[in-house]
């Protein structure tokens, strides 16, 4: 299944993310120094069982950008880009992974 690429400004920051399929919406979060492709297999997996996956580049990694202030990747900071892409797609309820 094809994925779908979006670009939004999210919590002050312009924000990459891909989408593929339909159905209850699950974030894919990767850690350092992945991207959302790391996720590639399982986007294909999970879209194709019935989900709508949402795989963003975090903070500072990939087509997301990077402030340059090191203080601003904490969870707080993190935690607000992924209920702001959340506020921005209008979906009240995800699992996150």
């Amino acid at each position: 299944m094809p994925v779908s690429h979006h670009h939004a400004t999210i919590n002050g920051i312009h924000t990459h993310w891909v989408e593929a399929g339909e159905g209850t919406p699950v974030v894919l979060c990767h850690g350092f120094p992945h991207l959302w492709f790391s996720w590639h297999r399982q986007i294909k997996a999970l879209s194709e069982g019935g989900y709508r996956v949402i795989a963003p580049d975090m903070r500072g990694m990939g087509q997301t950008e990077a402030p340059p202030d090191k203080e601003v990747y904490g969870v707080a900071a993190i935690t607000g880009d992924l209920l702001g892409l959340l506020d921005h797609l209008s979906v009240e309820k995800a699992v996150f992974a």
